[in-house]
């Protein structure tokens, strides 16, 4: 079962009930939806991660810290089981079908592999980043995705983040993460988890925009260049000094 926001009417309540009301409108245990319905713990929705690598580990295991309901699907569940972080399940991928919400966290060529009869009408977010700085084709990954599953609500998100950073935590708890998806209720969906996780979502629309969201990674390698090659040359000065 996925969750829909299905928005606010202003003619009931009045001005301060509003106020309370779409100030809160990401959290479901807020706005009063019941925590069986949700299937999570406290009303947060049930999440599966699709792939048992290290992001989707570390995803998994910052999702459930948030005391979010995570299960990783994985085809070899008994691969990485010793990894799996505490207070997360690992089940087959038929676990993806009783799911509130999906994350994909595995390579663009095993998209092909992905069970889309299980995730028919499911919120399905691509945290994928390209290997390369440049693009080799005018989609983005997370367009590549929504093709290949035209029945879910494919949104882009969490791929500025790095699996050290959620296993870390501290500072990155501010970092703002991007958003994008064509259905508005499955990118209301994504940004309350975003924000639960402790995160800053920012909403940039449609599913297009995940081509701008997927450069940004890359876009930060070539400004590491010159200081890297400045340790490095200051590194091999001091070796030659001290050998």
């Amino acid at each position: 079962m996925s969750f829909t926001n299905t928005g606010f009417d202003r003619e009931e309540g009045g001005n301060k009930w509003q106020a309370e009301i779409i100030k809160n409108r990401s959290s479901p245990m807020e706005r009063g939806v019941d925590s069986e319905v949700m299937g999570g713990k406290e009303g947060k929705e049930n999440i599966c991660v699709i792939g048992s690598g290290d992001f989707g580990r570390a995803l998994a295991g910052r999702l459930a810290t948030a005391g979010y309901k995570v299960t990783i699907a994985s085809r070899d569940p008994d691969r990485n089981r010793s990894l799996i972080p505490s207070g997360v399940e690992i089940s087959g991928l038929s676990s993806a079908a009783t799911a509130d919400l999906v994350i994909v966290a595995v390579p663009k060529d095993f998209y092909p592999s992905i069970p889309a009869n299980l995730l028919k009408g499911k919120v399905v977010v691509d945290v994928s980043n390209r290997a390369t700085i440049r693009r080799d084709s005018t989609e983005s990954q997370a367009e590549q995705l929504a093709r290949l599953l035209p029945q879910s609500y494919v949104v882009k998100s969490f791929n500025v983040l790095s699996a050290y950073s959620l296993e870390s935590g501290g500072l990155q708890g501010s970092k703002q993460v991007f958003v994008a998806g064509d259905d508005a209720s499955a990118r209301d969906l994504v940004s309350g988890v975003v924000r639960g996780a402790g995160f800053t979502p920012v909403d940039l629309g449609g599913l297009s925009s995940a081509r701008t969201i997927e450069d940004i990674p890359v876009a930060v390698f070539p400004q590491w260049r010159v200081p890297f090659y400045i340790h490095l040359a200051i590194f091999i000065f001091l070796y030659i000094l001290g050998f």
